[in-house]
């Protein structure tokens, strides 16, 4: 079987060179004539590829990749066709096709009859199918779905480490039609390789979206995403999940429902026998706190600060502390420091006799500088409304007894790095 790559660049190239090593024959495709000519030497164009340049090497040396520069031609002699010409957009966001439309035009001047076109560049949803599909058909004659097959499958990797990605992440597809999906999960199937993965809902592999839209809906999805790391999102929360099935109160056996990951937190207050209740709730922060805890890289008690300044404010209302949930905002996720935060935040609910329910944690490139985050604590407790304590419990005369404290907690920071 052979299969045509258009455009050798940092994508397209190793893409070329994996398929290569699956026992195809490849043709490579570029309209720089130098990348044409290093390819065909065995020379990476680009440096920074971790393996490609022995890779590339060891499928020259076997004859199973050659670099051309004639499209059609190429084409031609191909059962599948992979599309890696790259859509410029400007300053306003308008997409430059120019260089993926000659493409298109170029390889339609080729195609034979049973031939699979795979659409691999980040494309506006609808583009695959409203744009390249008709542009094909009408240059060939030929009906997708029946003559031809398109379908779009999007790049999921990262540059340097692409052999590494290929086998990491499921390779997701969709069809033009129905018979496009399938003619695209089973050449992907046979051209790549994937690691085992136990946490996935399903196996790691060739994964058919349903459309060609869904496939590029995807893409554009993650691209936005690129830089919020989901893997380590999805694994904080496995880890918050099981230390706080560890952490639920005993003393009473109020318990909340096993659903730290879902979309909301309930707490069971069946079994609370108090008269006439009250539920008394707020939220706070450490403040600039955060600032030293930074410097000096100690982060395994902040949190136990974010719980006490959310639950004094219950109890001094007299109110009995039931549940805690956090706020984590990080501009780059760092499982280590979270997890250190979190360890002080479940001390805090131990000492506080209340539960923590669940949170948020939010990355946010672009927000916050890598290293820099911020907390915020939300409680909620319960008192009898005969024994709250307001300001309107507070008379003149009383007595007020000021107890020592251990030390600078959270507030007044702002004047001690003064």
């Amino acid at each position: 079987m052979t299969t045509c790559v258009i455009g050798l660049g940092k994508i397209g190239l190793p893409l070329a060179v994996q398929i290569a090593g699956k026992d195809e024959q490849v043709i490579g495709v570029d309209i720089n004539e130098d990348v044409v000519s290093l390819v065909n030497q065995g020379e990476v164009p680009f440096p920074g590829e971790r393996n490609l340049r022995e890779f590339l090497a060891k499928v020259k040396e076997e004859g199973s990749l050659l670099a051309t520069s004639n499209t059609a031609e190429a084409v031609s002699q191909s059962e599948t066709v992979i599309v890696v010409v790259p859509v410029i957009v400007d300053a306003n966001a308008n997409p430059n096709f120019s260089s993926i439309d000659a493409a298109t035009l170029d390889l339609s001047k080729g195609i034979r009859p049973g031939t699979l076109v795979s659409y691999e560049t980040t494309l506006p949803i609808g583009t695959t199918r409203n744009r390249f599909t008709q542009m094909i058909q009408k240059e060939t004659g030929m009906k997708c779905g029946e003559d031809i097959y398109i379908a779009y499958s999007p790049e999921r990797v990262f540059s340097g480490r692409i052999f590494d990605d290929l086998r990491q992440y499921p390779k997701l597809v969709g069809g033009v039609d129905a018979n496009s999906s399938k003619k695209a999960v089973n050449f992907y199937s046979r051209v790549l390789d994937f690691n085992e993965r136990t946490d996935l809902d399903r196996p790691n592999g060739v994964w058919d979206l349903g459309s060609a839209e869904a496939a590029e809906m995807a893409k554009l999805v993650e691209t936005t995403y690129r830089n919020v790391n989901i893997a380590l999102a999805n694994n904080f929360v496995k880890h918050i999940a099981k230390i706080s099935k560890k952490n639920v109160r005993k003393k009473n056996k109020i318990q909340s429902s096993d659903n730290i990951g879902a979309f909301g937190s309930t707490f069971d207050i069946s079994r609370i026998k108090i008269k006439d209740p009250l539920i008394v709730s707020c939220t706070d922060g450490v403040g600039t706190k955060l600032d030293l805890a930074n410097r000096f890289n100690k982060f395994h008690t902040i949190g136990i600060d974010l719980v006490a300044m959310c639950v004094n404010d219950l109890i001094v209302q007299g109110a009995k502390p039931l549940f805690f949930l956090d706020y984590i905002a990080v501009g780059k996720l760092n499982l280590k420091k979270i997890k250190l935060i979190l360890k002080g935040i479940i001390k805090g609910c131990d000492l506080s006799n209340c539960e923590l329910i669940g949170g948020e944690t939010a990355e946010m490139p672009g927000i916050y500088e890598k290293d820099k985050f911020d907390l915020a604590g939300f409680s909620v407790g319960i008192v009898s409304k005969k024994k709250l304590l307001s300001k309107k419990n507070v008379k003149s005369k009383n007595i007020i007894l000021a107890i020592p404290s251990s030390g600078i907690h959270s507030n007044g920071y702002s004047l001690v790095r003064t």
